[in-house]
């Protein structure tokens, strides 16, 4: 079942990277507030242009201007708080720098208020925000409840009053005494992320309490509240399936398929058997992905389906290839029968020709008047070896001739082109001698001949 972990590990690390990339994002967003807050209160920053305040005005509802800068408002907060808001001008002019940041934000939903009885709440886009009271609001309670704890504080999952499971991280504002004077804040809206659920697979993002912060089951019953995963009447598991999930007390009872890390738990409701793997994100988050037998079945048919589609495909492409191939041969040659065929034929009759005559090709005798550039070619073939045969007599009769004017053996070498002038001296030297000898031979032999005849 090695093909099973290895998808549903994919699903998994894809999708927990993929938070933990928002949560971090978030954290790091938060923290620029007071960065920017403390350059306020060091320096006298003005700007060209101010944001406005168009999350109470009525007429800038539903204008483009809500969508390109930090709008906000001033609301009542004093049956929360009575302290006094004496940074109003700062708080405003850190809704000017975040406005100027918009671009570098990503999607991030950033927002901020103080701590006063005429709280001044900002945010990004704007909208109609009459009733709100942010001292009202869970993330504004979780973190002064906190605020001496934790530098960030995460607050529980709650459905915004706009819609969606939220959570929201949170830290505090302060100013230059080092006293809190607001709260920056970023919601993590996981209506945002992809809502992953078939009849067979299903993924969840639960907390370590079992509240579901991620399911496919908010989209189809637009609920108000946060669920729970032990909610045995909706989700068929009850507490203690969620402690062996949250705990990762990884066991095969009850499994029909050996599958490693992964937990096998009865659907209450539906007695149908479902197979969890999970994957802690940090330390309160957790991933889960759920499947049930007929994955199996489904993910084994659709690699049957997959493997006989690229069988078939390779086999259409093979077949296609050879058609085509023998398509291409026959076309090449087809063409070079008719191209080269007509020269061919020229050359062959006129060696034939010369073959029997024994003479000199003469290749006008075969030209049928047309000059294409094949026939061009044929004559300067036709040129080229007349001129082969006529440089060979030439050589032939050369040698001929000089056996003729030589006589051999001395002579032809003596007259010979290819005796130098040295070797030709010493060779006419070498026959004077020769005759001189044969004269004195022949004057000794008269001499002898007189004596004789004297003495006789």
């Amino acid at each position: 079942m090695n093909f099973i972990y290895g998808s549903t590990s994919s699903y998994i690390e894809i999708y927990s990277k993929n938070l933990e990339y928002k949560i971090r994002q978030g954290m790091n967003s938060i923290e620029n507030i007071n960065t920017f807050f403390e350059l306020i209160q060091r320096t006298n920053m003005t700007f060209s242009q101010n944001s406005e305040k168009c999350l109470q005005d009525y007429y800038f509802k539903n204008s483009i201007i809500n969508y390109c800068q930090y709008c906000y408002g001033n609301f009542d907060c004093s049956k929360n708080i009575q302290m006094q808001n004496q940074y109003g001008k700062d708080f405003r002019k850190l809704s000017n720098i975040l406005t100027t940041t918009i671009a570098f934000q990503n999607e991030l939903n950033i927002y901020f208020t103080s701590i006063s009885s005429d709280c001044y709440f900002s945010t990004c886009p704007g909208s109609n925000f009459t009733n709100f009271v942010p001292s009202s609001r869970k993330w504004f309670q979780n973190h002064l409840d906190q605020i001496n704890s934790s530098q960030f504080v995460i607050s529980e999952p709650y459905v915004n009053f706009l819609g969606g499971v939220y959570i929201s991280g949170t830290t505090s504002i302060y100013d230059q005494n080092k006293s809190v004077i607001g709260i920056g804040a970023i919601d993590l809206n996981f209506s945002q992320f992809y809502q992953f659920n078939y009849e067979d697979i299903d993924l969840l993002v639960i907390d370590n309490q079992g509240r579901i912060l991620i399911s496919s089951y908010y989209y189809k019953t637009q609920t108000k509240d946060v669920l729970s995963l032990q909610n045995e009447s909706i989700f068929g598991f009850n507490q203690t399936d969620v402690n062996q999930i949250i705990s990762q007390n990884q066991t095969q009872e009850n499994c029909l398929l050996n599958i490693p890390n992964t937990i096998c738990i009865i659907n209450k409701n539906t007695n149908e058997l479902w197979y969890i793997r999970s994957k802690n994100i940090t330390d309160e988050y957790i991933i889960l992905l759920k499947f049930n037998s007929q994955a199996y079945s489904n993910y084994i048919s659709l690699l049957k389906n997959m493997i006989e589609e690229m069988f078939q495909s390779l086999i259409g492409h093979l077949i296609i290839g050879i058609v085509f191939t023998t398509f291409i041969s026959l076309c090449i040659h087809l063409i070079s029968f008719l191209l080269l065929q007509k020269p061919i034929d020229r050359l062959i009759n006129s060696f034939n020709k010369y073959l029997l005559w024994g003479k000199q090709i003469n290749f006008n005798l075969f030209c049928d008047g047309s000059q294409d550039q094949l026939d061009r070619l044929s004559d300067a073939f036709l040129r080229l070896i007349n001129q082969s045969k006529s440089n060979q007599r030439n050589k032939q009769n050369t040698i001929k001739q000089y056996l003729q004017e030589s006589q051999y053996p001395i002579n032809y070498y003596v007259n010979s082109k290819i005796m130098n002038t040295k070797n030709r001296t010493s060779l006419e030297s070498f026959e004077n001698q020769i005759q001189k000898q044969k004269l004195v031979q022949q004057f000794f032999d008269l001499y002898r001949q007189q004596i004789c005849k004297i003495e006789n």
